[in-house]
């Protein structure tokens, strides 16, 4: 029986030692991270200029609503619209601009909205600038401006302004 435990004891003590026999060790260190990317929505409401005619301008107001994650800086941007060409937005008949409008960023209609250079559709406008502090969405007025042309025939016309958050 002595034997044994003398066995036991002996077959512990080189088991423990092989345990040891790995003292040396190298270490690095692992770096972790993420990203939490800026995620934004955006949505607009029409403008619609109603009865137009070439002796007066009528204005007329929309809005794009913005919505991004919280603390994400954006630019939101309007492109030109279908006409091919000109210093201004219009709504054409047949390749023919015959109602001219623009969309502004403010109230005293002075600030063209535009895509200040972003995507060069309509680098003569201005962007409006937003930050989302809490991640709830945010809404700009755009505020219009259009006169039909003198040779513009009666009936009912359209224009799609593209409306981009960049972020």
């Amino acid at each position: 029986m002595k034997r044994i435990a003398v066995f036991i004891i002996a077959f512990t003590c080189l088991v423990g030692a092989a345990e040891f026999g790995h003292a040396a060790t190298a270490t690095t260190n692992l770096t972790v991270s993420a990203t939490v990317g800026g995620v934004c929505t955006i949505a607009t409401t029409p403008v619609s200029f109603g009865t137009v005619n070439a002796t007066s301008f009528t204005n007329a107001q929309g809005a794009v609503n913005v919505q991004c994650v919280s603390g994400t800086s954006y630019a939101v941007t309007l492109n030109k619209g279908g006409a091919p060409a000109g210093a201004t937005r219009a709504m054409l008949v047949a390749g023919v601009a015959v109602v001219n409008y623009e969309l502004y960023t403010d109230p005293g209609l002075t600030n063209i909205w535009g895509d200040g250079g972003y995507a060069g559709t309509y680098p003569s406008g201005q962007v409006v600038i937003g930050n989302s502090l809490t991640g709830g969405g945010q809404s700009f007025t755009v505020y219009g401006r259009a006169q039909a042309t003198a040779s513009a025939p009666p009936g009912n016309y359209t224009d799609i302004v593209v409306a981009t958050v960049n972020f």
